[in-house]
C-alpha cells in the first residue's frame, strides 16, 4: 500500500473503475517512503508512495478491489458504531 498504491487504487477501482487508468501506471513510478532521517525531497519524486520497497504496487484486480472496499467500509462502520455506543454510555 501507500499513496496511490494497492490499497488506495483498489478502493477507487471499486468506487468507479473508469477513474483508474492502468495504462498510466509504471512500476518505476513508485518509490518507497524513506526511513526517518535518511533523505527527503519536496515535492516527493514519485506520485506512487509505497510503505515498503517492492510491496504494495497496484494489482488492478477488480474482484479483489470490491472485496477490499466492502471490508474497509464494514470496519469503518463498526468503528463509528462502537464510538457512538461509547459516547452514549458516557452520556455525551
Amino acid at each position: 500500500g501507500g499513496h496511490a498504491g494497492e490499497n488506495e487504487t483498489a478502493y477507487m477501482m471499486a468506487v468507479d473503475p473508469s477513474l483508474v487508468w492502468k495504462e498510466r501506471y509504471k512500476s518505476d513510478m513508485a518509490t518507497a517512503i524513506p526511513a526517518p532521517n535518511t533523505w527527503s525531497a519536496y515535492p516527493f519524486p514519485s506520485s506512487i508512495l509505497l510503505y515498503k520497497e517492492g510491496q504494495g504496487y497496484p494489482k488492478f484486480d477488480l474482484a479483489k478491489a470490491k472485496t477490499y472496499f466492502a471490508k474497509v467500509n464494514d470496519k469503518v462502520a463498526r468503528l463509528i458504531e462502537e464510538t457512538i455506543r461509547k459516547w452514549d454510555m458516557a452520556q455525551l
